[in-house]
């Protein structure tokens, strides 16, 4: 299944052309945000600032402000970090099982007060836990020392989740979001909800799809969720395509039962949903391409 079964040494990113300043899909853009979302999986805010200053790592991203922010109760997990031109906020995904995440996890839609439409339980109280915290802090870097920072937001997994209902919230208030990309994301609300932030966001948030990573494709449809956002797939050669067909190919094969939907996740398939073994590689192969030029 492509670079998702090989064990890769990364080339360091270079954060050098990452354009702060446009709405428009960047793949270099892509590539430090996914970055980013696999750097908050570091185990605390010492561990992420050396990671940071690696240049065998990343190049040419020099952060003037950087918070960690934890509710253990939960088990999230935020980054935000800024330079000169731009704030990242990157949340964290699962650190367990995917299979425990499945079996253990409510699937109930529930009503927001800022959200239009009906969202995953679990995701929202979760991100209800780390949301004052995150807003003042994105917020306090995004002016700091009077210079202006566009706001991105990106996640892996389930931190791809809580990274899409934090736009939507924000986007529900009017704030000015450049853009959200998002890597191996389940599933967040209903169709309603899905709509409505299509209509106010879908051409700035980038959701990738690794092949058979059976974790997009779950709380199935058939629950009431539905995906937003523009879809960017790669194929079991690795190749990067906004062409919906293996989107739709791979949904169709996994229409089935909750006992085929749980032998997947303990299978080989959970090969494709890692971000330092597929996502990340995936994206440095690809720094140079835009799937959205022909």
């Amino acid at each position: 299944m492509g670079l998702s079964k090989l064990n890769i040494l990364l080339p360091p990113v270079n954060a050098e052309h990452f354009r702060a300043n446009t709405i428009a899909y960047n793949p270099m853009n892509a590539e430090l945000l996914a970055f980013m979302a696999n750097v908050v999986y570091e185990e605390d805010e010492e561990a992420i600032k050396k990671v940071l200053q690696d240049e065998n790592r990343l190049r040419h991203f020099d952060y003037t402000h950087l918070r960690f922010i934890e509710d253990k109760l939960t088990d999230t997990q935020v980054l935000v970090v800024a330079d000169d031109e731009k704030v990242i906020v990157s949340f964290r995904g699962t650190n367990g099982g995917l299979k425990d995440w499945w079996t253990n996890a409510d699937y109930t839609l529930v009503s927001h007060d800022k959200i239009m439409g009906k969202v995953h339980e679990g995701f929202i109280l979760s991100l209800d836990t780390v949301w004052d915290a995150v807003k003042n802090t994105m917020f306090e870097y995004k002016g700091a020392g009077g210079k202006y920072r566009s706001l991105w937001f990106t996640g892996h997994s389930l931190g791809g989740a809580l990274a899409n209902l934090a736009v939507a919230r924000l986007v529900a208030d009017d704030y000015a979001i450049y853009g959200l990309y998002t890597f191996g994301q389940p599933r967040v609300g209903d169709r309603e909800f899905a709509r409505n932030f299509n209509i106010d966001f879908k051409t700035r948030y980038f959701r990738f799809v690794n092949d058979r990573d059976i974790v997009t494709r779950i709380p199935k449809r058939d629950m009431g969720y539905h995906h937003a956002g523009i879809v960017l797939c790669f194929d079991n050669e690795g190749n990067l395509s906004a062409d919906l067909h293996n989107w739709f190919k791979f949904q169709d094969q996994v229409n089935g039962t909750y006992e085929v939907l749980v032998n997947l996740l303990q299978g080989d398939l959970i090969g494709d949903h890692s971000m330092d073994g597929a996502y990340l590689p995936l994206l440095q192969k690809h720094n140079n391409h835009n799937p959205f030029l022909k």
